[in-house]
């Protein structure tokens, strides 16, 4: 039996009672500063979803838990980067094989196949980073999860099958930091190339850490070279974004907006030309 709990978040201005939940780890889902991927922040979610995993055991998911494995797949990713430890790739691999895709937009909105295929895609490339052959790397994501496998393959025009380029669907890129690898979205491809002349990601992360360090959520994320140009923008500033070779976004939300994992309204944040 699953006993409820009340979850509540930490702040700068005390506690904040987020709600009843119920989680199949028996403990509360990610929040605050353990969602963005950009800044590594330790978190006892971690070690409570691990060792639910390892028990191998396939459970009932309910509203937005599906949200928290992909999550914890995604950190536990990372963490095999940053550690160069194989048990937490095994460990995402492992919250993958919970993962039913066809029930993900029957759960949460806005939340479907391509959620589970940028992770899964993650840590086949992680895998491959420690060493892992990419044929090898596949089958283990095969063998957790055939359904995210799938997805993560195409024929070519010979008739041989190989690995999409997901990140470019809403992906990640790992950035190397001075405090170890960290992961920004990604959404620039190869029609929109991220070039830039200059460390915007350097200068992004430090911008990030000082809108942090004011209490606010902040997500980073590389769109290309090719900003966006309002209609009613004057002459100057268009032929001025013609020549742009990378931009990157820099959103952050205020105190006001608590945040969860599974997101919520964010206004409008800077971006850096």
């Amino acid at each position: 039996m699953r006993w409820p709990f009340w979850l509540c978040q930490a702040g700068e201005r005390g506690w904040t009672l987020r709600g009843l939940v119920r989680r199949p780890w028996g403990g509360r889902g990610y929040a605050g500063a353990e969602l963005p991927l950009w800044r590594w922040q330790e978190s006892p979610v971690d070690d409570a979803i691990a060792a639910f995993v390892r028990r191998g055991r396939r459970p009932e998911l309910r509203g937005d838990d599906a949200v928290h494995l992909l999550h914890f797949a995604a950190r536990s990713a990372l963490r095999a980067l940053r550690e160069r430890d194989r048990q937490h790739l095994t460990d995402a691999f492992g919250a993958l094989s919970l993962i039913n895709v066809d029930d993900l937009d029957h759960l949460v909105d806005d939340l479907d196949y391509r959620d589970a295929a940028t992770r899964g895609y993650l840590a086949v490339c992680v895998a491959k980073e420690l060493g892992v052959s990419a044929p090898e790397a596949f089958d283990e994501m095969a063998r957790a999860n055939p359904d995210i496998a799938a997805t993560l393959v195409g024929d070519d025009e010979d008739g041989g099958v190989y690995l999409a380029n997901l990140p470019n669907l809403s992906g990640e890129r790992v950035v190397w930091t001075p405090t170890g690898p960290a992961l920004v979205g990604d959404l620039s491809d190869d029609e929109d190339p991220f070039r830039p002349d200059h460390d915007l990601v350097g200068l992004a992360l430090r911008l990030a850490e000082a809108l942090r360090r004011q209490g606010y959520h902040v997500d980073v994320d590389i769109m290309g070279s090719r900003p966006y140009v309002p209609s009613q923008a004057a002459p100057e500033y268009a032929a001025a974004a013609a020549g742009v070779t990378g931009w990157i976004s820099v959103e952050g939300a205020g105190h006001h907006a608590a945040r969860t994992a599974r997101g919520g309204d964010r206004p409008d944040g800077g971006v850096l030309p």
